[in-house]
């Protein structure tokens, strides 16, 4: 919870002190249209306001800087891309989610909600709390697309199956994929921007091309999603 509150602190920090850049129109289209080409407009489409922002702030700030690599640490850029995953990861595998599950169980919610969906408390987890690292358990799979909890894994396959996905018929081959997707993410990008090592503009580029560009996987994730 700490190594994630600084996370958000620096994502929101970077956002303010780009309100003005963010602000001016002809800035934002062209970021925005370089974005939608490479990710896709459906996808785009997809994602919430301020997954929006912080992949806009990544696109703003690589560019501007990029010149700059011996004299600037580009981890912000790693913070935004990560964040913006972060965010539509936990609106679809927490909060739909548990939306799904209170419809399905009502009053039973409690006793037949998976445990990871639990915090420290006894309460059901807040999105503002969820992480990259959470994704995994949440799915009942390890960090290379394995099941490793049956019940959990069966549970969220039927809210995939009813809700989530468009095709329900690879569940299993696109859920491990994508929990290995996120899994570098978190630790090539994520985890290494938020501690001491700096990020240079290589690293930087290669998170914004496995996530929004070249390999587009954040796109790729989105596409698979009905919402």
């Amino acid at each position: 919870v700490k190594f994630k509150s600084i996370c958000d602190e620096c994502s929101a920090l970077l956002l303010d002190l780009q309100k003005d850049v963010i602000g001016n129109n002809d800035i934002v289209k062209r970021y925005t249209d370089t974005i939608i080409e490479n990710m896709g407009e459906s996808a785009w489409d997809k994602l919430s306001d301020l997954s929006k922002k912080c992949l806009l702030s990544a696109e703003i700030v690589f560019h501007d800087l990029k010149d700059y690599n011996q004299i600037f640490d580009f981890s912000g850029v790693c913070v935004q891309v990560s964040k913006a995953v972060e965010y539509e990861l936990a609106y679809r595998f927490l909060t739909k989610y548990v939306e799904y599950l209170k419809n399905k169980y009502g009053n039973q919610l409690m006793s037949k909600i998976p445990r990871t969906l639990i915090d420290e408390h006894g309460n059901i987890k807040a999105e503002d709390i969820f992480t990259l690292g959470d994704v995994r358990y949440t799915v009942g799979m390890d960090s290379h697309g394995n099941i490793k909890n049956n019940y959990t894994y069966r549970q969220f396959c039927n809210y995939a199956k009813d809700c989530m996905f468009e095709d329900s018929n690879r569940i299993q081959e696109v859920l491990a994929e994508q929990i290995k997707i996120v899994h570098k993410i978190k630790e090539d990008y994520r985890n290494k921007a938020a501690h001491k090592s700096s990020i240079d503009v290589i690293a930087a580029k290669e998170c914004i091309d496995y996530v929004i560009e070249i390999e587009r996987k954040l796109g790729m994730m989105l596409d698979s999603y009905k919402f």
